[in-house]
């Protein structure tokens, strides 16, 4: 744990932990066997900078001790940084293997996705003067966040950034009610409202797309269709007399499939076997369908390929332009160029 920089007590229980330290401990977990070949499969999808910083000096430090290292992940600038050959596959098949000095990031992106990902040139919309939607006051819960305090506005996204164990995720969840704050008040257009588990949330027109989306997100034992119906129907948007109303039901499911581009050869698949592109997407149209007044995502790319981080993002920027009101956590901001967040 020193070596990784993880100063955590190792009593602690794995289950109190974010996810972004459970992710530290994993990778604890694969070195402290000294393995011969150490495969690393998205591992710095819940680091920070600093904590991604230090995984790749251990890395190289294992390189130079002699120890191959299949490196899994979907940026790539680490990618470029931290390998010698790249391997690209798109739909389960192998499309090239390339030395890194005789390839590009540009043209690894391109055989990845299989198309040019045209650069997004967005027109900053002025949303000063229009109507506050969602204010937090004093927001706290006396451990993991004190006194925060915001407001968005109809039409607006707004990111929240942080290390970890900064208390970006649990703020996140606090506004949704799992679990609330102990301090501090939260109103929607201007009205203060109780939120003291998630269904007052959702009532309220209050969506959050989290962090862990196999764990909080979605159940996987359940079919993709079902998954993204479920906000709408615990709403009562798809029933009548408190009976569900299949047809409707069934149309709804098929738009947001078409709209969002899910990748599954039917409905009736178990969302446990789509990629993690496609149940984020599957996680983000259950929430959509359920008409919210605010959205909260917290990290909506991790662990997604450069293809779907892009339509998703693409998404956000549209329903806020149709003045749907997102407030972010921390993927936007961290994840966009510093002109392209200013632009959200």
């Amino acid at each position: 744990m020193q070596r990784i920089g993880i100063a955590l007590d190792p009593d602690t229980r794995l289950g109190d932990l974010t996810i972004a330290q459970q992710q530290l401990i994993e990778i604890c977990k694969a070195l402290i066997h000294e393995p011969r070949l150490l495969i690393l499969d998205e591992p710095t999808s819940s680091l920070s900078e600093a904590d991604s910083l230090t995984l790749f000096k251990v890395v190289h430090e294992l390189r130079a001790r002699g120890v191959t290292i299949l490196y899994i992940s979907h940026r790539m600038r680490e990618v470029f940084d931290n390998c010698d050959a790249v391997t690209v596959l798109r739909d389960g098949k192998h499309v090239r293997t390339a030395r890194l000095a005789d390839t590009s990031p540009d043209e690894v992106v391109r055989l990845m996705v299989g198309r040019d990902l045209a650069e997004v040139k967005r027109i900053r919309q002025d949303s000063e003067g229009n109507q506050i939607v969602l204010s937090v006051q004093g927001l706290g819960d006396d451990e993991r966040y004190r006194d925060v305090s915001f407001s968005l506005q109809r039409g607006e996204i707004v990111g929240l950034a942080g290390l970890i164990g900064a208390g970006r995720s649990e703020v996140a969840m606090g506004i949704f009610g799992a679990p609330p704050p102990k301090h501090g008040t939260v109103s929607l257009e201007g009205k203060p409202v109780k939120i003291g588990k998630p269904r007052d949330a959702m009532k309220l027109g209050i969506g959050l797309v989290p962090e862990d989306r196999k764990d909080q997100g979605l159940i996987l034992g359940m079919s993709v269709g079902s998954n993204l119906s479920l906000a709408a129907l615990g709403l009562g948007r798809l029933s009548k007399a408190n009976m569900i109303r299949p047809l409707q039901e069934s149309r709804m499911i098929d738009s947001y499939v078409d709209r969002f581009k899910i990748k599954t050869p039917t409905v009736e698949q178990l969302v446990s076997l789509l990629s993690g592109g496609n149940q984020q997407k599957v996680v983000l149209a259950k929430w959509l369908a359920s008409k919210p007044h605010v959205l909260i995502v917290d990290e909506p790319t991790r662990g997604v390929d450069v293809g779907t981080k892009a339509e998703i993002y693409a998404l956000m920027r549209e329903l806020a332009r149709d003045a749907s009101r997102f407030w972010s956590s921390p993927a936007i901001c961290r994840k966009f160029s510093p002109s392209q967040t200013a632009s959200l």
